[in-house]
């Protein structure tokens, strides 16, 4: 699968330091305790899982195969 043109310009979120915890009632939260941030791109039921610095993980081949086979689009980018 060979990566959408636009794709080079998107980055996984950056981590970042604050004093205090963010807080709001129009945000949901999830735990990050520990991993790996990256972009899924998913066309026509292949997925590729990519870091920030846009090299593929290929340990992470099988996680890539669920989502390609499972994710019921023609194509798509989502960052976690």
């Amino acid at each position: 699968m060979k990566l959408h043109p636009f794709a080079g310009n998107l980055r996984p979120i950056r981590l970042s330091r604050r004093a205090e915890p963010f807080d709001s009632e129009f945000f949901i939260y999830e735990l990050k305790i520990d991993g790996f941030r990256a972009l899924s791109y998913a066309e026509n039921g292949e997925c590729q899982l990519v870091s920030r610095n846009g090299n593929v993980f290929g340990g992470f081949k099988d996680l890539g195969e669920l989502i390609g086979e499972n994710l019921r689009v023609a194509s798509a980018i989502t960052r976690r």
